[in-house]
């Protein structure tokens, strides 16, 4: 099934919400650097908590049976601030990477409508 396929057959979709202030706020995180959020996946506590918050959306998304739209917190990391945060555009592809291993390994049993869609 594609994107446009899913959201026409489905009456909610279910995303992260205020992802920055959970990280704060529940994580105790700074997240006020160049690329904001973008590193996080270079730490381990930053990666615990995505992974932590993630998987808590998944779950509800299970629960209701709901397709759930996950996007990587990249959305500051543009190539100017890459740089001046001391990394390179790599930075972009870890971040997905990561989380299409959190989507790999859920539990077959786990599925979520559309988890497929790419």
């Amino acid at each position: 099934m594609n994107f446009k396929d899913c959201i026409d057959s489905y009456p909610f979709i279910l995303m992260e919400g205020a992802l920055g202030e959970r990280l704060k706020r529940e994580f105790d995180l700074d997240i006020s650097g160049t690329v904001a959020m973008a590193d996080l996946v270079y730490q381990q506590k930053g990666r615990l908590a995505l992974e932590t918050l993630w998987n808590e959306y998944i779950d509800i998304a299970y629960r209701y049976q709901l397709p759930f739209l996950a996007t990587t917190p990249t959305r500051r990391a543009n190539k100017e601030r890459i740089y001046m945060a001391g990394y390179n555009e790599s930075i972009i592809a870890d971040n997905v990477d990561f989380l299409r291993s959190i989507k790999e390994a859920l539990p077959l049993f786990h599925e979520v409508p559309c988890q497929s869609v790419n």
